[in-house]
C-alpha cells in the first residue's frame, strides 16, 4: 500500500496492486533512463508475511511470537530500478508494536512485481 500525505494532512491511499503507480505524477520525483525516485510526502507500506513464527522482541510486544509485521518507508529513501524491475525501499521500520529481533534496526527491501502482487526478493541491512 502506498500513502500520500497532502499538504492539508489528508491522507489518500494508492492502489500499487499493478505497476502503474511508477507513472503517477504526484507520487514520482524524479525519472532517469535507469531509476525512478519518489516524493517524500509519500509512505510505502509493506506487509512481510513469514515463513513461520518468529519469536517477539521481549518486554514490547503484545505476543510471543508473530508470523507477520508490517513496514513502512519514506518515499525519498525508496526508488524503482527500470533495469532490474525492482522497488527498493531503503530505511525501513517496523511499524507494530510486536517485531521480532532481525527487524529492530531500519533494514532495506527489494520488491519485485510477479504478475499478480509484489513480492520480496530481498531483505538486508
Amino acid at each position: 500500500m502506498i500513502v500520500l500525505r497532502q499538504a492539508n494532512k489528508e491522507v489518500v491511499r494508492i492502489d500499487c496492486s499493478s505497476p502503474a503507480f511508477l507513472q503517477n505524477p504526484t507520487l514520482v520525483r524524479s525519472t532517469t533512463m535507469d531509476q525512478i525516485l519518489f516524493q517524500p510526502n509519500c509512505v510505502f507500506k509493506v506487509t512481510l508475511d513469514f515463513k513461520k513464527s518468529l519469536p517477539c522482541v521481549e518486554g514490547t510486544a503484545v505476543r510471543e511470537s508473530t508470523d507477520w509485521v508490517l513496514c513502512s518507508c519514506l518515499g525519498q529513501t525508496t526508488h524503482y530500478n527500470k533495469t532490474d524491475e525492482t522497488l527498493t525501499m531503503a530505511q525501513c521500520v517496523v511499524t507494530v508494536q510486536s517485531n521480532v529481533d532481525e527487524l529492530t534496526t531500519p533494514f532495506s527491501l527489494t520488491l519485485r512485481f510477479d504478475e499478480e502482487e509484489w513480492v520480496v526478493e530481498r531483505v538486508f541491512r
